[in-house]
């Protein structure tokens, strides 16, 4: 079928729509539309449903295909189908029980992930596994897709025919539903478990898969329990005499994690040669984790001749876990060409991570941040040299892409920034941020970013954030030392000279706080020429030290127009704060915290604060905005109403918290300096924003008002034509006697 492009009608979104053509019509599967005649309705119908249907089985999409689905083989012959037991094998990791809810939910994402066969539970082992079976069944292996795809949803069962009886009951109402079998065959379960001898054993399950197929079951796996320490013989004639009485899969179970690669290897060769009917069963291959080799017996497997893996998100499951699904996906799809014969799987890996943080999320099991494919530091580099790699090409330390797993990076590098991290790697991030800066402003950031990460393992955005301030604002004003300006001066103007003629005027403030330990004097005020020494008398008499600091002798605030105000980052000496920031009492926080609120224009008050369980002193305190909060009417015991303190309480947020080290150092160890009101310009003296007038704020009502109804009048409009669209789209789609142009 044909069409043209131009014609063809995509919804782009609820409330807009126009026409474009695309840029390169034959690849392009997006397009909006411009709302058309009804006449051409038709088409549009037809060309959707087409578009539709192509756009996600086509050999363009980037979704796997399925074979076709054949019970007992696999027409494609390097196709290796994923059986997913997350929901049953997962579940029997310690603490890991799942709600019915959140099984249906971690099921629906497992289709999108594309897994072939979905192992729901074990119903008989209590009714309301059996209901969350049946739920599954129903809901999620029910629905087929455009592309005929509709996962086989299992269900787990002992040889015994009420067992078999209750997994069919669940499993039935599934388009592909599947009973699985199983029962141990090696020595030590035979003698000490089951206590019954091998040829019960065989009876037992030839009975128990005969009895599946007479139900209607088509699809039936049969399970050797402990394969991996049974007897070869034995598991040649079990294997044979469940085909032959109707099992399409057979499973290779590793149960306890004993086997090595080359064992499981040699075992699915022998099972291929020896087992009578073996061409009319597939071979499925289950590992577990205890010796860490678990993928690595799988992939063997699969390599050998299996052509059904069983395998578990995040590799949950008893003791050590299962083989994990995405790292035997990402195995295959790595390596599968070159290294495994051709071998590729259905999955589509850009769902990974979403189905992972599901099911750690619901599960409970924590994912290890170095775990393969899924871990929070996969993409993670801290070394100064894999950092310069990755900035010059990705593929140097990373072989996997975040994109195709679903990654979603806080940086698109993924750098971690520490103490092992070099210049390469914090210019790149700087300048991701925004931050393009000269190399000596670049060098008083890069050796402030080394300080604070010896103390600090990673650093955040904000971080860089406060370093680039801080060194930016050292590079705008020279610091200055004066050996006859005392601690308890505050404000100096001397001349200084300059490459000028004339003498220049400067305003020198004086800090001093224990947290660094010795004096700061900065320049706080724009240079202002003076003629002469005389203009410069003559304006400290008629115009005495006038600043927004407390004049050294009186103590009182002094106001000034004649000295050019302070750079709006500047806090007048004082180091902004930053995470990691020293101090040697929890009262020299304190001070310098109140410090820096009154010059920004703010006050503090103390906050909430941690006692030390071994002695009981405080090793945790908490300094606030005295805005902090909300100060609402409260009602009393008896029903009164309390009148409200004063409103000055406006939920700001901004507040520092420091903890004692084992040193004695305070360290500050959370930080926000965003405010949530308007600072004050000095002590006692808040700035005055003034208020809007009522007329202005019914100005702005209206305004407003007008919008919302032209919003509304265009949304209505949008969606009676889409209405219509919709009408003419179900008509013709339920038209069958309509052909389609061509």
């Amino acid at each position: 079928m044909t069409f043209s492009a131009e014609n063809l009608l995509f919804i782009s979104s609820p409330s807009t729509a126009s026409l474009i053509k695309p840029s390169k019509p034959t690849n392009s599967n997006q397009f909006t539309f411009l709302f058309p005649k009804p006449s051409s309705l038709f088409l549009f119908s037809q060309q959707c449903a087409v578009l539709r249907t192509n756009t996600r089985c086509s050999a363009f999409s980037q979704t796997p295909t399925h074979p076709d689905y054949i019970p007992n083989r696999i027409p494609n012959e390097t196709y290796v189908r994923v059986l997913d037991t997350t929901l049953r094998d997962g579940e029997q990791a310690p603490g890991a029980s799942m709600t019915r809810t959140e099984k249906l939910a971690i099921a629906r994402q497992l289709v999108k992930l594309g897994v072939d066969v979905i192992e729901a539970g074990f119903p008989a082992s209590s009714k309301y596994d059996l209901e969350t079976v049946k739920l599954i069944a129903k809901e999620v292996g029910s629905r087929v897709d455009e592309c005929g795809y509709v996962p086989i949803i299992g269900a787990c069962c002992r040889c015994v025919r009420s067992d078999v009886d209750v997994a069919w009951e669940a499993v039935k109402d599934a388009k592909r539903p599947r009973i699985c079998i199983f029962i141990s065959t090696s020595e030590i379960h035979m003698k000490y478990k089951l206590n019954k001898t091998a040829d019960q054993v065989l009876e037992l399950a030839e009975e128990s898969v005969r009895y599946a197929r007479s139900l209607g079951a088509e699809d039936i796996t049969f399970i050797c329990e402990d394969a991996g320490r049974s007897e070869k013989e034995f598991l040649y004639r079990i294997y044979g005499e469940t085909i032959k009485a109707g099992a399409t899969t057979i499973t290779f179970t590793d149960t306890v994690g004993y086997n090595f690669p080359s064992e499981v290897e040699q075992f699915v060769k022998d099972l291929k040669a020896n087992v009578v009917g073996i061409e009319n069963a597939i071979i499925s291959v289950h590992c577990h984790n205890d010796l860490g080799l678990a993928n690595a017996n799988t992939l063997v497997g699969a390599y050998a001749g299996a052509r059904q893996v069983e395998v578990t998100i995040n590799g949950i499951g008893e003791r050590a876990g299962n083989a994990s699904l995405e790292e035997f996906v990402i195995a295959v799809k790595s390596r599968g060409k070159d290294i495994l014969g051709g071998l590729h799987t259905g999955i589509n890996t850009t769902h990974i991570v979403p189905v992972s943080k599901m099911v750690e999320e619901y599960s409970g099991l924590s994912i290890q941040p170095h775990k393969a494919i899924v871990g929070v530091n996969i993409f993670s580099h801290a070394s100064g040299i894999h950092q310069d790699g990755i900035l010059k090409n990705k593929s140097t330390y990373e072989i996997i892409s975040a994109e195709d797993i679903g990654y979603v990076l806080s940086n698109e590098t993924g750098i971690v920034l520490g103490k092992h991290s070099g210049r390469h790697a914090l210019k790149s991030r700087l300048w991701q941020l925004g931050h393009d800066m000269d190399d000596k402003t670049f060098e008083e950031v890069f050796g402030r970013f080394k300080s604070l990460a010896e103390t600090k393992k990673s650093l955040t955005d904000e971080d860089l954030e406060s370093l680039v301030h801080q060194a930016e604002s050292k590079q705008r004003h020279t610091l200055w030392e004066h050996s006859e300006v005392t601690k308890k001066s505050v404000a100096n103007i001397s001349l200084q000279n300059t490459e000028q003629s004339n003498p220049v005027l400067y305003l020198y403030d004086v800090v001093n706080f224990t947290a660094y330990g010795s004096e700061n004097y900065r320049m706080a005020a724009d240079p202002t020429p003076m003629e002469s020494e005389a203009d410069l008398n003559r304006l400290v008499v008629e115009s005495p030290v006038e600043r927004d600091i407390p004049n050294a002798e009186s103590g009182e605030m002094l106001d000034s127009n004649n000295v050019t105000d302070l750079n709006e980052n500047e806090v007048d000496g004082i180091l902004e704060p930053y995470v990691g920031m020293e101090f040697d009492s929890e009262e020299a926080v304190k001070e310098y915290y109140d410090a820096y609120a009154t010059r920004v224009g703010f006050r503090i008050r103390v906050g909430n604060f941690h006692r030390s369980n071994r002695d009981g002193s405080i090793n945790s305190r908490k300094f606030l905005c005295n805005k902090e909060g909300f100060r609402d009417n409260k009602q009393s015991k008896r029903g009164e109403v309390r009148r409200p303190r004063e409103e000055t309480r406006e939920g700001c947020k901004a507040m520092i918290m420091a903890r004692k080290e084992k040193s004695g150092k305070w360290v500050v160890t959370k930080l926000e300096t965003k405010h949530c009101h308007p600072m004050w310009i000095s002590r006692g003296k808040r700035v005055t924003i003034p208020a809007p007038s009522q007329d202005e704020k019914d100005k702005k009502i209206r305004e407003l008002s007008a919008e919302l109804y032209r919003a509304n009048q265009q949304l209505a409009g949008c969606r009676k034509t889409l209405e219509m669209v919709l009408k003419e789209v179900q008509k013709s789609l339920s038209a069958s006697e309509l052909s389609i142009y061509q």
